[in-house]
């Protein structure tokens, strides 16, 4: 806290006084220049006061008056003083009638006050000397001035901005230069990437930042995680102390510019092997030696019926007028870029980019627009390969356009560019308004890097619009080594499947998806399994079902009561469910009571051979046990089973 002394420079007007200027006998400290009354009238003066130049950021707290008199004959004698802003608003109000035959000098109380520079500079002092022609008395007043006190603007000083894996720790010293300066109050911590931060008009207090954080208190350190990889970033601090309760700011702090980049554990391939003869997928997950271990791996899978429909191999001549890329900026056609189709070994045909230079941005393949709705989630999958990538990487982009054409977002991804072939994916969320979107796919130069010559091949573009991924049962699976194998029971037979692995390390951080090529099976035994439980599960190879599967519907009828219609609405023949019966043939008591424990309230699967009919999620809603007359305890027996189909 700052204090200064601010004395009269001038007179604004006064009335009553003796002669003499009356802020020329108050500025001084000499008590030879006085002012009184000069009669028995009332006497005062207005004078401005000196200014002070608070220091940037600073504010005032406090305004005390001061005056040094003493009764001009008898005592005891009495005054006021007010302290004004130039407006006329009293700051301090005074009044002392205790004045005796000695100069004295004597204060106010200290009166709470924040102010503004544009204050200071209008701040006026307003003296009676003459309140009363009979007891107390007038006074003379040898000086007339008033302490300001300021506070200065705090302090930030950035200690560490450490990044660990997404998650960045900043660390800072606060400092309050005056030595009866109030402690930190409160902080705030802002994170912005590069396009903010370079943004006209970028203000660190009120632009949109990525990410932020803040707090009360003395604490000194914040974290923020979850940032993405292959993004220029600064991190500004600031914190506060209360001015007459009121958060006096120091001034944005900012880091130098830095990058997240993860290490974590990163899967290299997902392959998937059709088991006919156990109705089941195995999933071989390999690590990435290249990043970190892995202690666990999530598998994921997505199967429907119009799958297929999304793979496009990307065989053939290149895409019809989807040469194209951003240049500086805009969408425009690279002329450092040639497109081909070429013969890749293992491969067949593929889409080729070769670059001669690839500065800003690269070059693209798009695969034409796909309907959408705001909110799904967008899928793109490629296999990339480049010899050397150089200063280069994958691209990955989804124009999202809206109903009359326009596009409305451009978003995207670098997936990682490991030498030889390799699955590159990035997870898209339509934005409100969209209604397509067009897949991109293409090589650009690494974030912060001038890219360079390269060649790149595409294949197997895939792209899933609002797909469904389901976790494997089980998953997320511990993993130790370099693989890792899943066995999916829960895949549906003869319909065309999808999977992705991501690894995970000690940290617990997830690294990127990868994704297998599709696959199928055909299963050659006939198994009831446990959904809750895919390991409890019976083999009903060697059995035929008897009956199955039976196709029954409920047929409910309904009366309904029209408002506005006199006679009820009839509604009928609506089907409710799929319901239906079966029999499977036993060959001894222990395994049909191992079937009729399988059925005691679970959800199952039935998995089976086309041939038989089709595999399904049933809910058994009751089953009975019998036997011939010529069959004994040990030998076979039949089982039936009433069902719905839940799926």
């Amino acid at each position: 806290m700052t204090l200064v002394t601010l004395r009269p420079d001038s007179t604004v007007s006064s009335s009553g006084l003796a002669a003499g200027n009356p802020h020329t006998a108050l500025s001084d400290n000499s008590n030879g220049t006085t002012v009184s009354a000069a009669g028995g009238s009332a006497a005062t003066a207005t004078m401005t006061l000196g200014t002070s130049t608070l220091p940037a950021g600073a504010v005032t707290k406090s305004l005390t008056g001061r005056l040094k008199a003493k009764a001009s004959s008898l005592t005891p004698g009495a005054h006021k003083m007010r302290l004004t802003k130039a407006d006329g608003t009293v700051l301090v109000d005074w009044y002392d009638q205790s004045w005796g035959s000695s100069l004295t000098t004597r204060s106010s109380s200290s009166v709470a006050w924040t102010g503004t520079q544009a204050d200071v500079d209008g701040l006026r002092v307003w003296l009676h000397v003459n309140p009363k022609q009979a007891n107390p008395y007038s006074i003379v007043a040898a000086e007339a001035y008033c302490d300001l006190r300021y506070v200065t603007q705090p302090t930030v000083t950035l200690d560490s901005a450490v990044v660990t894996l997404d998650s960045l720790a900043v660390g800072w010293t606060y400092s309050q230069p005056d030595t009866d300066g109030a402690a930190q109050s409160q902080w705030a911590v802002r994170v912005f990437t590069s396009a903010q931060y370079g943004a006209g008009g970028f203000n660190a207090a009120t632009s949109a930042a990525l990410a932020e954080t803040s707090g009360v208190g003395t604490g000194n350190t914040a974290t923020i995680t979850g940032l993405p990889d292959g993004t220029l970033y600064k991190v500004y601090v600031r914190a506060a102390d209360l001015v007459n309760g009121t958060a006096l700011w120091s001034p944005w702090v900012a880091s130098s510019t830095f990058s997240v980049t993860t290490t974590r554990a990163q899967v290299s391939t997902v392959v998937p092997t059709a088991q006919p003869s156990t109705a089941s997928v195995s999933v071989a997950v390999t690590r990435n030696t290249g990043f970190d271990a892995w202690t666990g791996v999530d598998v994921e899978r997505l199967s429907g019926p119009n799958l297929v429909e999304s793979i496009g191999e990307m065989e053939g001549t290149p895409v019809a007028g989807v040469v194209g890329g951003f240049v500086s900026g805009l969408w425009n056609t690279p002329t450092s870029c040639v497109f081909s189709a070429t013969t890749a070994a293992g491969r067949g045909q593929v889409q080729r980019i070769v670059a001669t230079t690839v500065a800003d941005a690269g070059g693209y393949i798009a695969a034409g627009n796909r309907p959408c709705v705001a909110g799904q989630q967008v899928d793109i999958i490629v296999d990339v390969n480049s010899a050397a990538w150089g200063n280069n990487a994958p691209f990955v982009a989804a124009l999202f356009g809206n109903s009359a054409g326009g596009i409305i977002s451009i978003p995207f991804g670098r997936p990682i560019q490991p030498a030889g072939w390799s699955t590159g994916s990035v997870s898209f969320t339509a934005p409100a308004g969209a209604v397509t979107v067009n897949p991109l796919v293409g090589v650009i130069a690494a974030a912060g890097t001038a890219g360079g010559a390269v060649t790149v091949d595409l294949d197997a573009l895939t792209v899933i619009v609002g797909g469904l991924w389901t976790p494997v049962a089980g998953s997320r699976f511990a993993a130790a080594g370099n693989s890792a194998t899943i066995t999916d029971r829960l895949v549906v037979p003869d319909r065309p499947a999808l999977w992705r692995a991501r690894g995970v390390n000690a940290a617990g951080a997830a690294g990127a998806w990868v994704y297998s090529t599709v696959a199928s099976y055909t299963p050659t035994s006939l198994y009831l399994r446990d959904v809750a439980a895919p390991t409890n599960e019976i083999l009903l190879s060697g059995w035929q079902p008897d009956g199955f599967p039976d196709d029954r519907r409920e047929i409910p009828t309904a009366v309904l009561d029209v408002i506005g219609r006199t006679d009820p609405v009839v509604v009928w023949d609506v089907p409710k469910y799929r319901s239906g019966s079966f029999r499977v043939d036993v060959a001894s008591l222990a395994e049909s009571d191992a079937v009729t424990a399988l059925l005691d309230g679970r959800t199952l699967m039935i998995l089976q051979p086309a041939i038989l009919g089709p595999s399904m999620l049933i809910q058994p809603t009751g089953w009975t046990r019998e036997r011939t007359a010529e069959q004994i305890a040990t030998e076979g027996r039949y089982v039936t089973v009433d069902y719905i189909q839940v799926g």
